[in-house]
């Protein structure tokens, strides 16, 4: 590993070990943290006062801290909800980690360069139209001309307040929460926690496996415990969800196969460009009989645009990764190479609030 991406690897640990711990050292950054917080406070009033609305209903999904919580799983969950029940929806997005800026179509530019590996995994996964763009109402309305949608859902969209919305959806990691609680660079908020007070919904990601399999996912003990402290007073209704692996796919094929497909594996490789990657490895580690199976892994950046030769290290034919890493390697897998399919399992009850907001 060159000394330079060794560095950057142990700083991003410490800082992220101070984050969901105890500050420690980090409070010395106090002072840049509440001038962060006095910049996205004018940031917001001043997108609001600048705010517009679109012709159909705009459906926000976030979070007020950085990295993965699991935003994409519950977006196209969103998107599939809608278009079983009358809706015909569409997505826009930044599209992080792309080369490229200005507006731009997913169907017609299918490279995650070009945009973003999360939007061209939503597209790829559900069909809808999305759009890419630094500024989201203006990507909306890029869409809009060209599909007839009756429905905007809004990708990692909280902060981007010059676009209404009807509806705010919070996504929070169960495992790690608020972490110190403290907001940039002192702890991983983006907003305070009080922000929670002001949304319509807060989904909790990653709840127990026996939560889900009888009737409807409920907030653990634990869980219930943290969101029903004095921070959380008048917060937004609480939903409990999982993200469920459901199939292994061929990423040159496109074939789907049962899971129990990897115990035929007698080596494997899992690779990640993901927020957390940790979570990727542990799941697949899940998925194995206990013992039956070591396999290496490869952690990559965030949002990595893969080439052939990121794979010139790994010695294993096969490579199991996630489907956001998919979407950019369809140019040079070969068949061995798979990818692990995954759904949120969101509760009836979100639904039915989300379904009365729109009518």
């Amino acid at each position: 590993m060159p000394q330079a991406t060794h560095n950057s690897s142990v700083l991003q640990s410490f800082v992220e070990r101070r984050w969901y711990g105890r500050a420690g050292l980090l409070y010395l950054l106090s002072p840049l943290e509440l001038l962060f917080r006095g910049v996205a406070r004018l940031r917001k009033v001043r997108q609001i006062q600048n705010q517009a609305s679109l012709s159909v209903p705009v459906i926000v999904v976030g979070n007020i801290s950085v990295g993965g919580t699991g935003k994409t799983p519950v977006v196209k969950a969103l998107v599939r909800w809608a278009q079983q029940n009358g809706y015909q929806p569409g997505v826009v997005s930044r599209g992080y980690g792309r080369e490229s800026t200005g507006i731009k179509n997913v169907a017609l530019q299918q490279d995650a360069a070009q945009v973003g590996d999360e939007p061209l995994e939503i597209y790829a996964s559900t069909a809808a139209p999305v759009f890419v763009g630094e500024n989201r109402y203006e990507a909306a309305q890029a869409l809009l001309q060209a599909h007839p949608c009756n429905l905007i859902i809004s990708d990692d969209g909280l902060q981007h307040y010059r676009l209404a919305r009807d509806f705010e959806i919070i996504v929070v990691d169960a495992g790690r929460l608020f972490g110190n609680g403290h907001c940039l660079p002192v702890g991983p908020l983006r907003e305070p926690v009080s922000r929670l007070r002001s949304v319509d919904a807060i989904l909790l990601a990653g709840a127990e496996s026996g939560e889900a399999c009888g009737g409807e996912p409920q907030i653990s003990s634990a869980k219930s415990i943290a969101l029903e402290s004095p921070e959380f007073a008048g917060s937004a209704p609480q939903y409990s969800y999982r993200v469920a692996p459901v199939a292994l796919v061929n990423i040159k094929s496109g074939e789907r196969f049962p899971l129990q497909q990897l115990h035929q594996f007698e080596e494997l490789a899992a690779v990640a460009a993901i927020g957390q990657p940790t979570k990727f490895f542990k799941l697949l580690e899940a998925l194995l009989p206990k013992g039956c199976l070591n396999f290496s892994k490869h952690e990559f950046p965030d949002h990595h645009n893969f080439s052939k030769s990121d794979f010139d290290g790994v010695t294993q034919k096969t490579i199991v990764m996630t489907e956001k890493d998919a979407v950019k390697c369809t140019g040079f897998a070969t068949a061995q190479w798979w990818y692990i399919a995954i759904d949120a399992q969101l509760p009836q009850a979100f639904f039915s609030q989300v379904h009365t907001a729109l009518r």
